[in-house]
């Protein structure tokens, strides 16, 4: 039972055994075998039979690391056996060549591995840098001693065959036999003599046909056919030919050869034929999609990355654990809102050992859930950015970042990912603190100029509003005040991705933009579920560089978000969930990363717990902490988590008036105060000064208790507030 695509799944194994038909010359297929163990499905093995030692020293070995010996079956059978096995068994992986497996093909029980005539293709973009794909070429050519379906046949390239088949040749040339336990030794002898005799003459056979040449001739020492120790080589072979209708052209054998033929990159895909793999060297995303496109392609790789670079969850022509298992779906009412939300990549650092001892409510962390798309948490995920956006089918991006991030390292790490995938990547790093609209149109004449079709947000909270408000008006037209409020969007929204280097917003989990208007100073909440965030990668290294005053007004910000959302009139069991993990991990998490600003640990604690209050908003509302924060920035440009922290044990003592709130309170501090620990929390961070020392004008009292009340988070407030009683909250924090 598990999560995939953020749908609760379970898997039910669909045979009670695994056969498994070797051959004799590729020992190395017996990695294909090994994952049935791991899935406790036992193997029936029919090795080959000239070559039945490789299977016996695997099953030796699982044994001694403590699998079952029932869990192994060998049968050195001729090929009557074989077929034995097949009708019996439940589930069947067979290695063969053509006229082997086409009897089978269409038997669902049966994973055929034939011939794969993979395919390594340069295209025009690349071909004048054809050099630095050589090793890529050669690898893909001759791994596993050429005897793959994954391994390289044919080699197509738009022009400079000649030069390039010189140059593989010659790097073939450099294999030879050796004897049998040298380990520098690249190539298999023959088991079985015949074979190495029968290929060396289909070879010789296609080169008399004409229109083919063996460039290796030239660099290798000896003829083709070689023999040593009473073993049979052949020497790697790469063939020149001159077009697709050569019958060398598109030939697998089992030894190092594949052939070099030019091609126009328009004709390619139209003649290269079935690909078990095929290899792009390109940055071309037409060509690109017109490769995913390409129903003869079963593996695709783009980029320099050999042929033969396969994973265990997709070796040859299947995925192993689709094919020994079935999917089953299952889902419950009360759970119906999910999205991904992946572990952090080692132990000391998972989800589930950051709030160890928090003593959080049961099922806080048994579900996700986030507003828009993808929540991706671990140090080092900022890597996964170019993927991401490749993956969503972006050719040109815009990076909204402001300058201090970019002086970091962060931005340029970014734009390095992205442009690594082969795309167009645009910075705009003039974001300001508290963006106001004059800040979003000029995004949007940066976005604009760019032709962007996907946005990357890259900072704290103000980089994301003003990717967000960008996204508003760069997709929808009109201005930033035509969308305060909620759902004002009428047109899809492009793509945007969230990276937060701060833990105080949350705006990574919301579908809300906070834009100033230029004019009036109002803060402008602008909400729509297109304008949430498709991916939202949380990398705690990148607030590693925040400095102490960042860390501490950001942290005191998604304190009170926490207590905010945990009181709020919209609470829902879903927002009260979130909020109640969000404090325990802000609360534990903030005194640790004062203590030690380069603790991973409380850094992910601080960013998960931000993230956490962030879609407790989503889910649910502020309060006036908030109400209240916002005209003290307008009017003494207070920052926004200092005027959030000073009013925040004003307000909590001020909403202790609602029992509910009362009890909500209690429960989140446990045996002590919460007022106590706000206030530890702002002395902690240098924040504990009253307004007057902040520059606040006591005869503004009345203007700033106004503003406050007309904020659209007050009418969430758990205890109902007028101006008159804003006014009070005020003079307490005076």
């Amino acid at each position: 039972y598990g999560e995939q695509g953020g749908a609760p799944v379970s898997f039910s194994a669909t045979t009670s055994e695994l056969a498994v038909i070797l051959p004799s010359n590729s020992p190395a297929v017996n990695a294909l075998w090994i994952p049935s163990i791991a899935m406790k499905v036992p193997v029936l093995l029919k090795p080959g039979r000239e070559e039945p030692w490789t299977p016996w020293r695997i099953i030796q070995a699982f044994i001694k690391a403590g699998a079952p010996p029932e869990a192994f079956s060998l049968y050195p059978t001729q090929h009557d056996g074989s077929g034995a096995i097949i009708r019996r068994a439940g589930r069947v992986m067979l290695f063969g060549d053509d006229s082997t497996v086409k009897q089978y093909e269409n038997d669902e029980r049966i994973e055929v591995h034939g011939t794969g005539y993979s395919k390594f293709l340069i295209g025009e973009d690349e071909i004048e840098n054809w050099e630095k794909y050589i090793d890529a070429i050669v690898e893909s050519v001759s791994a596993n001693s050429g005897r793959s379906c994954i391994c390289t046949s044919t080699i197509v390239v738009p022009k400079y065959g000649d030069e390039i088949a010189r140059a593989v040749a010659q790097r073939l040339a450099e294999i030879k036999p050796l004897a049998q336990d040298d380990p520098n030794a690249k190539l298999s002898g023959f088991a079985n003599p015949m074979f190495a005799e029968w290929i060396n003459e289909a070879v010789e056979k296609g080169l008399k046909a004409g229109g083919a040449v063996d460039v290796t001739a030239e660099f290798r020492e000896g003829e083709r056919f070689q023999q040593r120790d009473g073993m049979n080589y052949l020497q790697p072979t790469l063939i020149r030919v001159d077009s697709f209708d050569q019958e060398l052209a598109i030939r697998e054998f089992l030894f190092p050869f594949a052939s070099v033929v030019e091609c126009p990159q328009s004709e390619m895909l139209g003649k290269i034929g079935f690909s078990l793999v095929a290899t792009a060297a390109t940055r071309d995303i037409d060509w690109i999609n017109q490769l995913f496109d390409c129903p003869d392609i079963d593996r695709l790789n783009i980029g320099n990355v050999p042929t033969n670079r396969i994973k265990w969850d997709q070796p040859h022509e299947g995925n192993l654990f689709e094919f020994l298992y079935t999917r089953r779906s299952f889902q419950f009412a009360e759970i119906a809102l999910h999205a991904t939300v992946s572990p952090m990549p080692t132990d000391p650092l998972s989800i589930e050992s950051l709030c160890d001892g928090l003593d959080l409510p049961d099922g806080v962390i048994g579900f996700e859930h986030a507003a828009g798309g993808r929540v991706v948490f671990g140090p080092g995920t900022l890597a996964i950015l170019g993927d991401e956006v490749a993956a969503l089918g972006a050719k040109r991006v815009l990076i909204v970042t402001d300058p201090g991030i970019a002086r970091t390292g962060a931005v340029a790490r970014a734009v390095k990912s992205i442009a690594a995938a082969g795309l167009s990547v645009t910075v705009y790093d003039q974001v300001r603190e508290n963006p106001t609209t004059e800040d979003v149109e000029r995004c949007v004449a940066a976005a604009r100029a760019a032709e962007t079709d996907l946005i990357v947000g890259l900072g704290g909270g103000s980089s994301l509003d003003t990717a967000k408000g960008c996204n508003f008006i760069l997709s929808n037209g009109g201005r930033m005040q035509d969308y305060w409020g909620v759902g004002k969007a009428i047109l899809p929204m492009l793509p945007f991705i969230a990276i937060p280097t701060t833990s105080g917003t949350g705006s990574e989990c919301q579908s809300f933009a906070l834009i100033a208007d230029a004019e009036t100073h109002a803060k402008m909440a602008c909400g729509d579920p297109k304008a949430a965030a498709v991916l939202a990668i949380l990398d705690p290294e990148l607030t590693l560089t925040m400095p102490f005053a960042v860390t501490a007004h950001t942290g005191i910000d998604a304190l009170a978000h926490a207590l905010e959302t945990a009181v709020c009139k919209k609470r829902s069991a879903i927002s009260s969930a979130y909020s109640a993990a969000a404090w325990k991990l802000l609360d534990e998490g903030l005194e640790q990363v004062l203590a030690e600003p380069g603790n991973i640990v409380a850094r992910a604690r601080m960013q998960l717990g931000a993230a956490f209050a962030g879609t407790a908003i989503e889910n649910s509302m502020l309060g006036i902490a908030h109400s209240c924060a916002n005209p003290l920035t307008a009017h003494f440009g207070i920052v926004h988590g200092q005027a959030v922290g000073t009013m925040l044990p004003h307000v909590v003592a001020f909403n202790r008036r609602d029992a509910a709130s009362a009890a909500i309170y209690a429960s989140l501090a446990g045996e002590g105060d919460l007022v106590a620990r706000v206030r530890f929390h702002l002395e902690r961070c240098a924040m504990d000064a009253p307004l007057l020392a902040l520059g606040a004008d006591e005869a503004m009292l009345p203007t700033l208790a106004t503003e406050a009340a007309a904020q659209w988070t007050a009418q969430f407030n758990p205890v109902p507030v007028t101006s008159s009683l804003l006014e009070e909250v005020y003079r307490a924090a005076l």
